[in-house]
């Protein structure tokens, strides 16, 4: 029943849009299936941060490989995004507040956050966590040509990954709650093998297509 479900779904989304981008999504909320599906990726885990367990900070400007101060030496964090708080100052915390993990996000709880991949990938996968549980927060794809896809809800603590085989993603946008969010685990590239379409493609494009009504533009 529940694979019918799924797939019926998905048979709904393909056909409101009508578009080989989003054919060719998968979406997964399983790190171990991700993984397994998309060999061959770059992860940053943020361990390399400057501060003390229990602790938290944040520092203006954007987290990429060429940040350099207190918290961040340059090439402390690997080469290929940028995490850039809409508003306010990026958030670095160590097992602070009930995440229990370096994460990063907005020093705000309710400032949006983008995530910008140089050069485009076709893969991308992180693990999110909140300052209370099972709240939701939303994440929209865009794509190389400013189109923006769609975007999938995501319940926290949890996991959110998406491969594309049409098209390459040059950000991920995320809406957070007024509640904060912290991601962890930033895994991104291109994959050394394709993933072959199949019951999980479909069911990540029906869950995909189930959060398109909260979508938000870039």
């Amino acid at each position: 029943m529940a694979r019918t479900k799924s797939t019926y779904l998905a048979l709904l989304t393909l056909l409101a849009f009508g578009n080989s981008a989003v054919a060719g999504l998968i979406v997964y909320d399983d790190r171990a299936l991700f993984e397994a599906d998309n060999a061959g990726l770059a992860n940053e885990d943020f361990e390399n941060a400057n501060l003390a367990s229990g602790t938290a900070t944040a520092f203006a400007g954007t987290l990429n490989s060429l940040t350099n101060n207190s918290i961040f030496a340059a090439g402390s964090v690997i080469d290929g995004f940028s995490l850039v708080p809409e508003v306010g100052f990026v958030y670095v915390g160590n097992d602070f507040g009930g995440v229990p993990t370096v994460g990063v996000s907005s020093d705000s709880f309710a400032a949006d956050i983008n995530i910008l991949f140089d050069p485009d990938v076709t893969a991308v996968g992180l693990d999110l966590f909140g300052f209370a549980d099972n709240f939701v927060v939303t994440w929209t794809v865009t794509f190389n040509d400013n189109v923006t896809i769609g975007s999938t809800i995501v319940t926290t603590p949890g996991f959110f990954g998406v491969f594309t085989s049409s098209g390459m993603i040059s950000s991920l946008f995320l809406d957070k709650p007024d509640s904060g969010g912290v991601i962890d685990n930033l895994t991104f590239g291109t994959p050394t093998v394709v993933p072959e379409p199949g019951t999980l493609a479909l069911l990540g494009i029906g869950l995909f297509g189930m959060g398109l009504a909260r979508r938000k533009k870039i």
